[in-house]
């Protein structure tokens, strides 16, 4: 489709094992990779705000791993949207499609584009499992701009 249409087709994350480098040696480890590497994703010294509620939900969920999975977990939205910053400086609209965790409240990959360019108009789309899908429950208000509610019955390919 991006190519019938002729669009930008950008890929965004870093990669898994560089992140996994980050998780387990620290962002100094980062300083071992070559500049062409480094070149791909966020620089190692990229801010980070642990009392954002993403953060500290990866923190709770992995109390044993705790700040070098959050870590891990901040240089993936910091990377994705030092690309999607990038890809700005050439096309108007940008469609990015992350897992709701990284934007989810606005947070992650958006508090890095705002960080950087709080000018810029964002929006979001996230989904969400319930019980009853006839009005969003308390909890998911204000996850994103718009939410698609399905059954929790609804299969799962996570």
């Amino acid at each position: 489709f991006a190519k019938d249409k002729k669009l930008a087709c950008i890929a965004s994350n870093v990669e898994r094992k560089y992140a996994s480098l980050l998780f387990k040696k620290g962002r100094a480890a980062l300083d071992t990779l070559s500049p062409l590497i480094r070149s791909q994703m966020a620089d190692n010294y990229f801010k980070l705000d642990t009392t954002l509620s993403q953060y500290i939900a990866v923190r709770e969920m992995f109390p044993s791993k705790g700040k070098g999975m959050v870590e891990a977990q901040a240089f993936k939205d910091a990377t994705m949207a030092k690309f999607i910053l990038k890809s700005l400086q050439k096309n108007e609209v940008v469609l990015h499609f992350n897992g709701a965790f990284h934007s989810d409240y606005y947070q992650g990959i958006l508090w890095y584009i705002q960080q950087e360019k709080p000018q810029i108009n964002a929006m979001t789309i996230s989904t969400v499992s319930q019980k009853n899908i006839d009005k969003l429950d308390a909890e998911n208000l204000g996850k994103a701009d718009f939410i698609i509610c399905v059954p929790e019955s609804m299969t799962k390919t996570h």
